[in-house]
């Protein structure tokens, strides 16, 4: 019998793609084996003639050179450091590829439409550009910008707490247990916050934009809800408009957990209360994402902890439960007609205040695990890419929209009941109005920024409870405490928004304006 024609494989044994497997197969004579006539190997020299190979079977051999070769790659130093140098980098370049092309993107939309059409996209731009810009800061000089700038006022600040602790001495309740800086600071950061947002130009018109934004944006589950239920889907509010905004929004909250934008947005601001109010990590990270999410699932952002943190920590979470607003519940009240600007601010501003008269109502007597941000990592997304994150997102919706629909009906079925005796007892004396419903402007005050209801108890022990299975009982026995401690913030956040909001004008103006006298100096209301 005459044996198989031996193949030219010289070529590519001389290029360094072939291994010893490759090399068995082209060797064998079955019916798999290439035919190859003249390879091109044109970039070693060897022939100065292209060539097609002509193939018998499945296999192709340029695909096999191509991924031996990037094996090969992988597996070299080279490979590995440029692999270490991606992992590293690989946000920060994102960043900056999107920034570039959203740069010139909007430059184009500017010089063609005009800048009023493309300030949304001018202004994301600017925001990431300012990201950039403070990372490289940060990385480079941020240490000395430290050492040289806010180490003197800390030294400075602690040499002198000796004599300003005695100007908060008559306000004391408890001398040895409260700590009064993370009491104090968190009411400033509150003012500084309603100072940003409703006396400044920028701030109003940033938080207005945004609003307009997020009530746009939360619009687009009507489809879904549409196509689900019929055109007819708001004749049911709550159940058919409400509760699929619900869904929507944790869905995309899920992507952006899976894309890393959350992680990022949550711990700065944690940083900020932490180095401002000296509150631990958990308390800083669940009060920073309260901001965002909801009474439960802001707590999934610290659940490792739930089970060791102290009781003190513990009524902080719950309060910054109460006093906040989620992102679904935003849309409930932006569905209803309520200002997205309004709802926005309100929960920034409640944020710290939660922190303050959670640790004014219930101070920490114990030493915290965590006492440092940067000791907890929030946990990247498990999914494999966005789809499925996407989906995992509606799908984790599922029990919080139940959970949602039944504490509401229960709560409010003996809401209902206790009215009704309350009403009875009240008609036997000529006052059937007696009730434990709040009317007028306080039902207006417990729905202004937050969960501070009765109905709000059952939804955060039901979410809560799963998480942390031994802390259940002293969820139940700390949960009117910290539901009065979510009241009082979102009171408070009400008096601080109407105290600094100008409704001559309904836009921030100078309150009081100056006229120059022979006498002195007039402050008189600005005309107008």
């Amino acid at each position: 019998m005459e044996s198989p024609p031996k193949h030219n494989t010289g070529n590519l044994e001389d290029s360094g793609c072939i291994d010893d497997g490759f090399r068995i197969a082209l060797s064998d004579g079955d019916e798999n084996t290439f035919m190859l006539d003249q390879l091109d190997m044109s970039g070693t020299g060897d022939s100065k003639h292209q060539s097609k190979p002509s193939l018998k079977g499945d296999a192709d051999p340029e695909g096999h050179c191509f991924h031996v070769m990037v094996a090969k790659w992988d597996e070299s130093p080279e490979g590995q450091k440029w692999f270490e140098v991606w992992k590293r980098h690989s946000l920060s370049i994102s960043i900056l590829c999107i920034t570039t092309v959203l740069l010139i993107y909007s430059i184009v939309a500017i010089a063609l439409r005009g800048f009023e059409t493309a300030q949304s996209l001018f202004g994301v731009t600017m925001f990431l550009s300012f990201c950039m810009t403070y990372k490289f800061v940060r990385d480079h000089w941020g240490s000395s910008i430290y050492k040289a700038c806010m180490e003197p006022v800390i030294r400075a600040v602690e040499s002198q707490w000796r004599w300003l602790k005695w100007v908060f001495l008559f306000l004391i309740v408890v001398a040895l247990a409260v700590k009064w800086r993370p009491v104090l600071w968190g009411l400033a950061l509150q003012f500084i916050f309603g100072l940003l947002i409703l006396r400044t130009s920028f701030g109003f018109k940033l938080f207005s934009g945004l609003g307009e934004e997020v009530a746009f944006f939360l619009d687009y589950s009507d489809v879904g809800a549409a196509f689900v239920f019929g055109p007819t889907f708001k004749a049911n509010f709550f159940a058919f408009k409400v509760l699929p905004t619900v869904i929507f929004f944790s869905s995309f909250i899920s992507v952006c957990y899976y894309l890393g934008i959350m992680q990022l947005v949550v711990k700065k601001i944690a940083w900020l209360m932490q180095i401002t109010m000296k509150t631990s990590a958990v308390e800083s990270l669940n009060a920073a994402g309260n901001i965002f999410i909801g009474q439960t699932e802001a707590p999934l952002l610290v659940r490792p902890f739930l089970e060791h943190v102290t009781m003190s920590e513990l009524h902080a979470i719950m309060t910054g439960g109460f006093a906040t607003i989620a992102g679904g519940v935003l849309a409930a009240y932006v569905g209803i007609g309520v200002s997205a600007s309004h709802l926005l601010s309100a929960s920034v501003m409640s944020a710290p205040a939660a922190l303050a008269i959670s640790k004014l109502m219930y101070p920490e007597t114990e030493i915290p695990e965590s006492l440092n941000e940067s000791e907890i990592e929030i946990p990247e997304g498990t999914e494999r890419n966005v789809i499925e994150a996407a989906a995992k997102g509606a799908s984790t919706a599922i029990a919080l929209v139940a959970n949602i629909a039944a504490n509401i009906i229960a709560f409010l079925a003996f809401l209902a009941f206790f009215n009704g005796v309350l009403s009875w007892i009240g008609s036997m004396v000529g006052h059937p109005e007696f009730s434990f419903e709040i009317r007028s402007e306080i039902i207006a005050t417990y729905a202004l920024c937050g969960f501070s209801n009765f109905a709000s108890i059952g939804i955060q022990i039901g979410g809560m409870g799963p998480l942390a299975p031994s802390r259940k009982e002293h969820m139940a026995a700390i949960a009117l405490r910290t539901l009065a401690a979510g009241t009082i913030a979102c009171l408070m956040t009400a008096c601080v928004a109407d105290s600094l909001r100008n409704y001559r004008h309904l836009c921030p103006v100078r309150v009081f304006e100056h006229r120059v006298y022979r006498g002195g100096i007039r402050w008189t209301w600005p005309h107008g």
